[in-house]
């Protein structure tokens, strides 16, 4: 069938029903692109609105750290504050205990050298009295002696004034006393290691020795066997030969007395024998 066969009324009436579907069609996709647009921008929205919370939350952390970093550097400058004053104290403290060690070392000191100095002058006290003491015991026996010798003079010149002659044997004692005492004084001359605050007796019966005749190259190869008793040939203790002396003299005295004989006193006896009948046979013949 053709168009222009049907009725114009309703071709009028087909065009307004195809133009009023054709503007719903119209009007229902407009709508559709708006809600669209709208539901776009909400999601938008919502978008911006969870990026700002997150910005939020991201700024109040932040901020947390900051006063977590703040808190941690004001406990630091506490600390270092706490640090400091209590340097400051042992410091001050040790400064103290500086200052006190020192007086009492200046102290320790002063009593120290005044403590030295009265030691001192109580060993000089102690050597002033230990060298008099030794002065007194020198002099008495040194005024034995002289008392002994005096006497014995006396005696000798005593006998000498009876206008006899000596005899032999006390000739022999005599010379035997004086050669005694002067080989004793030499002897008390020649030792060595004299000790100044013992007397002259201690001296001898302790540390006197006789020390003669160095000798210097002995052990000079072997160091590890030196020997100090060594170093001298004649080394032996004075009281030995003084002893000896003694002896000698108290020999001379016996023998001046004629308790003991001379030692020539048989020789002289067998010689006067034995001229005795030689001057015999002599008379005999010029008879």
């Amino acid at each position: 069938m053709r168009i222009e066969s049907l009725p114009r009324w309703l071709l009028v009436v087909v065009s307004v029903l195809l133009a009023a579907g054709a503007g719903t069609c119209f009007s229902q996709t407009n709508a559709n692109e708006t809600l669209r647009q709208i539901d776009a921008q909400r999601r938008e929205a919502e978008l911006a609105v969870e990026r700002a919370r997150i910005r939020s939350l991201e700024f109040d952390a932040d901020m947390a750290r900051m006063r977590a970093e703040t808190d941690r550097i004001n406990a630091n400058t506490e600390r270092l504050r706490a640090a400091t004053e209590r340097m400051g104290t042992e410091l001050e403290a040790r400064a103290v205990a500086d200052r006190a060690a020192q007086a009492v070392a200046r102290q320790e000191k002063i009593a120290s050298a005044a403590a030295k100095k009265n030691e001192e002058e109580l060993d000089e006290l102690r050597d002033e009295i230990a060298r008099a003491d030794v002065r007194t015991k020198n002099n008495f026996y040194l005024a034995g002696l002289v008392a002994v010798f005096i006497a014995f003079g006396a005696f000798v010149v005593k006998i000498g004034r009876r206008g006899v002659s000596m005899k032999n044997n006390e000739k022999f004692g005599l010379v035997t006393v004086i050669v005694s005492f002067l080989l004793m004084l030499l002897s008390l001359v020649v030792s060595d290691k004299w000790v100044y605050n013992q007397d002259i007796l201690s001296n001898l019966m302790i540390s006197l020795k006789i020390q003669l005749l160095a000798n210097v190259h002995l052990f000079s190869y072997d160091p590890s066997a030196y020997n100090p008793s060594d170093d001298f040939l004649i080394d032996f203790q004075t009281k030995y030969l003084v002893f000896v002396c003694i002896s000698l003299a108290a020999y001379g005295v016996t023998t001046y007395l004629g308790i003991t004989p001379t030692p020539w006193i048989k020789t002289i006896k067998k010689q006067q024998e034995s001229a005795i009948p030689s001057s015999e046979s002599e008379k005999k013949g010029e008879s």
